[in-house]
């Protein structure tokens, strides 16, 4: 059995199929864990959906496109938001995806790696990383789960303290787990910035401030596609080729 993280899907089918065909997947025995951000941009989300749901050892953590998904199809979003998952929206699995998609976790632990979609906050143990994760899953799998993605959208707090309270901390967590990459001097969140580096000397890489990461038990994180799959660090191992950007769909087998 070998358990295999892949980055960024992002809708693109073919991609998807060629990186099962070149690792020998083998369903019965090998498990995969996808990055999340499964679905939009790309040109097939609904088939890529398709796919992993039937493959019978397949997972994903939560990305921000998916749960952009979550918000268009829950109607806590119009019709007329930017997306391209109209496959999605009308085809007849939709509710099935949904449900799917709203049960799964922020953040994965494996003993030989913790995989996120974004990445954790510096001053977060891995242990507070899971019990923050697990306040929103509960959310998000319960009976408010539209009432969360209604309070999703926005870039405050840009911090992390234990005092947020409410939907202004669900949302801090959501961020942090999703779509953070550049941090400045006080670990507040960045959002102006997606490219590799900045010229703003008091922004740095979230993973260059975080301390989880040791070499028997690596983060592994997508959603910063213009790394291409390199964060120059050992520890915290991009898996963001930037596939639908004309990039590749990365794998890693995380025993080896």
């Amino acid at each position: 059995m070998s358990t295999y993280f892949i980055g960024d899907v992002h809708g693109c089918y073919d991609a998807l199929q060629r990186l099962l065909e070149d690792i020998h997947y083998q369903p019965e025995r090998d498990h995969l864990w996808f990055a999340g951000d499964l679905v939009n941009k790309g040109p097939e989300s609904l088939r890529c959906m398709q796919l992993i749901l039937s493959l019978p050892h397949a997972n994903s953590v939560l990305g921000n496109h998916d749960l952009h998904l979550l918000a268009l199809a829950s109607g806590v979003l119009p019709e007329s938001k930017s997306h391209n998952m109209e496959d999605i929206m009308e085809s007849a699995d939709r509710d099935h995806i949904v449900e799917w998609l709203r049960h799964r976790p922020l953040l994965h632990s494996h003993p030989q790696g913790t995989l996120v979609h974004a990445g954790l906050y510096p001053t977060w143990t891995l242990a507070a990383s899971k019990g923050y994760a697990q306040e929103v899953e509960r959310v998000l799998q319960g009976a408010q789960w539209r009432d969360l993605l209604a309070n999703l959208y926005g870039n405050t707090p840009a911090d992390w303290q234990e005092s947020h309270s409410g939907w202004d901390r669900y949302r801090a967590i959501i961020n942090i787990f999703t779509r953070m990459r550049f941090i400045d001097n006080h670990n507040q969140l960045d959002f102006s910035e997606t490219s590799r580096e900045t010229n703003q000397t008091h922004l740095s890489p979230w993973y260059k401030r975080c301390s989880i990461a040791t070499p028997e038990c690596p983060v592994y994180f997508g959603h910063w596609a213009s790394l291409q799959g390199d964060s120059q660090h050992p520890d915290y191992i991009s898996i963001d080729g930037g596939c639908v950007w004309g990039g590749k769909l990365l794998g890693v087998c995380i025993k080896d």
